[in-house]
């Protein structure tokens, strides 16, 4: 595979968020992009911060989980379309659903302090407004059940970019890693104000 300006840029962007243990914590946390009908998706037990050096990412078949997705199946057996000993993500389908460039999903520590919360929801949305479109889904279990969690929130708003997932991390979609960055560190800084007027 040819690298383009952007996939360097994602894979760059990987290395740098892989070296924040606030972050990213070992292979924990995934990444992807789409290319027609491919998506380009973090394999299961790998790293982030291995993305320039190793081969970390695996392509599957775009389509058909949008298919099985339409016809609300969750539970698919996802390929690669080329021959690998990777195994993508468990999240993989919940990175297809998104209909974003780019989908970050993290378990940031600050963000993760509130998302533990029982009242979650309205303790985000007090701390970040309005200036994202955002959905929060209760905590379900990985994979199929939280990808058709996800799901049924992207087809009620299709305009969502932040989905914070309870007890468990957030996901970001955007054209590029650029905007992801941005909007992952403005929430950041909303959380640590709002831990500050605390004090």
């Amino acid at each position: 595979m040819i690298l383009d300006n952007g996939q360097l840029a994602i894979k760059a962007y990987c290395k740098k968020i892989g070296t924040n243990p606030l972050l990213v914590q070992g292979a924990g946390g995934n990444i992807s992009w789409k290319e027609g009908d491919v998506l380009w998706v973090k394999a299961s037990g790998m790293w982030l911060i291995d993305a320039t050096k190793e081969n970390i990412f695996v392509p599957v078949d775009l389509k058909y989980i949008k298919q099985e997705v339409a016809k609300k199946i969750y539970s698919i057996d996802i390929q690669p379309i080329e021959s690998s000993n990777l195994r993508p993500s468990i999240e993989t389908i919940l990175h297809a659903i998104l209909p974003h460039n780019v989908v970050l999903h993290i378990h940031a520590v600050e963000i993760l302090a509130s998302l533990v919360s029982k009242d979650y929801a309205s303790l985000i949305s007090s701390i970040i407004g309005k200036s994202y479109e955002c959905a929060y889904v209760d905590y379900k279990k990985p994979g199929a059940d939280l990808a058709e969690a996800v799901g049924e929130v992207v087809t009620l708003s299709t305009n969502v970019q932040i989905i914070f997932l309870q007890n468990h991390g957030i996901v970001i979609g955007g054209d590029d890693v650029n905007e992801i960055n941005n909007i992952l560190n403005n929430l950041i800084a909303a959380i640590e104000s709002y831990d500050d007027s605390k004090t």
